[in-house]
């Protein structure tokens, strides 16, 4: 299909990536005697979808790690351009607190508000990412360098054009048929 980033795509492994990182940086590390993860954290959101979507991971077999299930639940807000929940999470400090230490990402306004700035094209663009993939237990994709594209072309994007543009150099292209 035109238009579409799916799960083996470099720039959506690459945006994957680093919204699990965002999620992951400065956890505080005991909660109830036990170590706080961000699938915990995840799991206590309450804005719009965010439980049904919570719930679909929750009763899906093929994917038995707490990590591989926050995997899946980016897969989901992507898919579902559910993208406002960071601005929910910049709205619920109390929540971010519970679970983040102080010089973590999440708990930064002014990076937090960033981040929103960057991900708001990211709704033009329709992701098809496999949620229910069981090797999200084990990480994301492998990127080869060579296929990474600039990084102007993914932090960069900012209208319909660039996301197409974009979309189009990530689509493999027809190899060339020999001259005779």
């Amino acid at each position: 299909k035109k238009n579409v980033i799916y799960s083996h795509n470099t720039s959506s492994i690459m945006i994957c990536s680093t919204l699990e990182d965002i999620f992951n940086h400065g956890l505080s590390e005991k909660f109830f005697g036990g170590l706080k993860s961000s699938w915990d954290f995840v799991k206590e959101f309450d804005f719009p979808g965010s439980k049904n979507m919570i719930n679909k991971i929750l009763i899906a077999p093929m994917i038995k790690t707490e990590p591989g299930k926050l995997r899946a639940f980016i897969c989901f807000i992507l898919n579902d351009k559910t993208l406002d929940l960071f601005t929910f999470l910049e709205c619920n400090t109390a929540l971010v607190n519970e679970f983040y230490k102080r010089d973590a990402f999440l708990r930064d306004y002014d990076l937090i508000t960033i981040v929103c700035d960057l991900l708001t094209p990211l709704k033009k663009v329709r992701f098809e990412l496999n949620i229910y993939d069981a090797k999200l237990d084990n990480g994301w994709p492998e990127c080869k360098l060579e296929n990474i594209p600039n990084t102007s072309d993914i932090i960069g994007v900012g209208s319909y054009q660039e996301v197409e543009q974009l979309n189009s150099r990530s689509q493999s292209q027809p190899q060339s048929q020999p001259q005779s």
